[in-house]
């Protein structure tokens, strides 16, 4: 990890905020649908292009691609490892159980939005796991290259 010994360097994990167009491929893919993968590689690559400059404009001196080809942090691993099918269940959140009147406008916010779930649907595993994801790895890490490589010059590294 790049260190300063003039100011502390930022940076930060995590999606970013992705163009409603991107997030409603990733929906419609998380539900299931049919989701024609050029498009969604081509809008993937249009929001890592539009959000590491906004990053560089915010002062993050560590950006990353803000996940903005994957559908969330953990649904991404059904194409990248084998042994997993089906969905798993999760529980509730124990804090948000301990408050029905909360959990409730929580959900009818939820439901309000298109956006693949963190808890719903996640895969199971059903084999053995092993990793089979190095080539969308590679062009992951190539397309956020890519969109840093103008601006490489106003940033001390780069995370994924």
């Amino acid at each position: 990890m790049p260190r300063s010994a003039e100011r502390i360097l930022t940076t930060h994990t995590g999606s970013l905020p992705r163009p409603r167009a991107l997030t409603r491929l990733h929906a419609r893919r998380a539900r299931g649908e049919t989701v024609d993968a050029a498009e969604l590689a081509a809008a993937a690559r249009a929001a890592v292009e539009a959000i590491v400059p906004k990053q560089v404009e915010a002062g993050i001196d560590i950006p990353n691609n803000g996940e903005q080809g994957r559908e969330s942090f953990v649904l991404y691993l059904r194409d990248r490892l084998t042994g997993l099918g089906g969905s798993s269940r999760r529980g509730g959140f124990a804090d948000v159980e301990a408050y029905p009147e909360f959990k409730a406008e929580w959900q009818a916010a939820g439901a309000a939005k298109e956006g693949a779930s963190m808890t719903a649907n996640l895969p199971a595993a059903v084999g053995a796991v092993s990793y089979t994801g190095a080539a969308a790895m590679a062009a992951e890490c190539a397309e956020f290259a890519a969109a840093l490589s103008p601006h490489a010059a106003r940033c001390a590294g780069a995370f994924m």
